[in-house]
């Protein structure tokens, strides 16, 4: 079951912050070494059309990079123009992850939830704003 997880932020800064992917004991790292990701915000789960998107390569909205491959560390940067172009409040949020699982038997590479849908994004107006 993938994780929960609730960020808060402000509208007139950016957000930057280091995840670690574990085994569900929460401890044992999974090497994301090669790995790719996809951060998604919807208004609701039935939406269509994604408020924003953050992946593994550089935009103005931000970046996803591998911080610590073999220990499963990565780091999530949303820049301070998505949070500005993006409404103030609540929102449901996701990251997938596209994996090669070193001797897993797979063919190749997966895609799985880091963090599912239920996972909430708070974006509040920034005092600069």
């Amino acid at each position: 079951m993938p994780a929960q997880v609730n960020l808060t932020m402000e509208s007139d800064q950016d957000f930057y912050q280091i995840f670690q992917y574990t085994l569900p004991d929460g401890v044992t790292p999974i090497s994301i070494v090669g790995a790719t990701f996809t951060f998604g915000v919807r208004r609701n789960l039935s939406d269509g059309t994604a408020l924003f998107y953050v992946t593994s390569t550089l935009s103005n909205k931000g970046q996803i990079q591998i911080y610590d491959g073999p220990n499963g560390k990565f780091s999530l940067w949303i820049a301070k123009a998505a949070l500005q172009t993006a409404p103030t409040g609540t929102f449901f949020h996701a990251m997938t992850i596209t994996n090669i699982l070193v001797g897993s038997g797979l063919p190749g590479p997966i895609t799985s939830l880091v963090w599912g849908s239920n996972s909430m994004i708070t974006i509040n107006p920034g005092a600069a704003r």
